[in-house]
């Protein structure tokens, strides 16, 4: 395993590799006894067209953060796919569940728009922020956890619904989020020498990615 000392030289966006490394470790930990297990049970315990479903409802609910980060960000295209994938999937989607809008003409294609605070302060100018892992969240940066808390607060209903259907929403939301990386994590960490250090370049050059919309500059500091 590489040294911190020796990873900070390479990746000056990891200042903090120490500390990360501690966090890392006990999202590990949490993450072996607890979110991994439950993840498997989850997969095996439901069909894959069930899955989906789940996650159509999610994804149906982040549209009005794609929506005001596009708008945000002057595309104006993106920001009304969203708002009508949101509209058309939460009435005649029966709340997200049916990926209606994909099936008009012309479609309301769901992969249009992926957009968050963290991209949007990206767009604005903050393109290089330090590396930082999230207790449980896993990574992360310093520019997209403040957005993170941003996307959070633009959720309205999250504030008036009832803990009773929260917190069983937001476990499901979670759970349902690990089994769909189960796969590539699971090949990433067995392919890496340094699990850290490649899931860090993995999800900086993903979020590199997706700020420049699939164009990032060749000589990008994200693609060292």
């Amino acid at each position: 395993m590489a040294s911190p000392d020796a990873a900070n030289a390479q990746t000056p966006q990891d200042p903090i590799e120490g500390f990360n490394r501690g966090v890392f470790a006990f999202n590990q930990v949490v993450d072996g006894a607890f979110l991994r297990p439950v993840a498997l049970v989850y997969r095996a315990a439901l069909p894959r067209v069930v899955r989906r479903k789940v996650n159509n409802v999610f994804v149906n609910l982040a549209e009005p953060v794609n929506f005001l980060n596009s708008a945000l960000q002057g595309k104006g295209d993106d920001a009304g796919n969203a708002i009508g994938r949101f509209f058309i999937n939460s009435t005649l989607g029966v709340g997200g569940l049916f990926d209606v809008a994909a099936a008009l003409e012309p479609p309301y294609n769901r992969e249009l728009v992926r957009e968050d605070f963290g991209q949007t302060l990206g767009v604005w100018g903050w393109e290089n922020s330090a590396y930082f892992v999230i207790p449980v969240l896993g990574p992360s940066t310093v520019r997209d956890t403040v957005g993170l808390a941003v996307d959070f607060g633009t959720v309205p209903w999250g504030f008036f619904a009832p803990a009773a259907v929260t917190v069983p929403f937001t476990a499901t939301r979670i759970i349902s989020a690990r089994e769909a990386v189960l796969d590539p994590l699971d090949e990433l960490e067995r392919s890496s020498l340094d699990y850290y250090a490649s899931l860090r370049t993995v999800f900086l050059q993903r979020r590199d990615f997706e700020i420049h919309d699939g164009s990032p500059p060749a000589d990008d500091l994200f693609d060292a």
